[in-house]
């Protein structure tokens, strides 16, 4: 009964065969392989009250419109570690180099001056870019 409502016929054959998908796959480079485009030094300051109100008073060494906000992030496969505080200024960093292939964050530093019920802070980081090189 159930034959019969079967048509056609099948074949099912079996293979022995292997992927040729590498596993893993391993590119060496070096320094040679970089071209060195340039740094970069980004900034960040701003004031805070009682330790809870902030104020943003420049960005790149530029006042900036509190309505106007870039958040530019930057990242791999690895993230590079920049400070929070320092998101809205990464964007000089592309305007600079927008070529680049690579970003390597070099120092960061904190300057911070106590005012009375509050504190001036300044973020700033060098970033170097860098461009592979083309090899013929």
């Amino acid at each position: 009964m159930f034959s019969a409502c079967t048509i056609g016929q099948f074949n099912h054959k079996t293979l022995p065969s292997t992927s040729f998908t590498p596993h893993h796959v391993k590119l060496n480079l070096t320094m040679n392989d970089f071209e060195y485009l340039g740094e970069t030094e980004i900034s960040v300051s701003k004031r805070t009250y009682l330790g809870m109100f902030t104020c943003l008073d420049s960005i790149n060494g530029v006042y900036k419109d509190i309505h106007h906000k870039t958040f530019t992030t930057l990242y791999g496969n690895h993230n590079i570690q920049i400070n929070k505080n320092l998101n809205q200024a990464v964007y000089k960093v592309i305007e600079q180099y927008p070529t680049a292939d690579y970003f390597v964050s070099v120092s960061h530093t904190k300057e911070e001056t106590r005012l009375f019920g509050g504190s001036r802070i300044t973020y700033k980081a060098v970033i170097k870019a860098y461009k592979l090189k083309i090899h013929n």
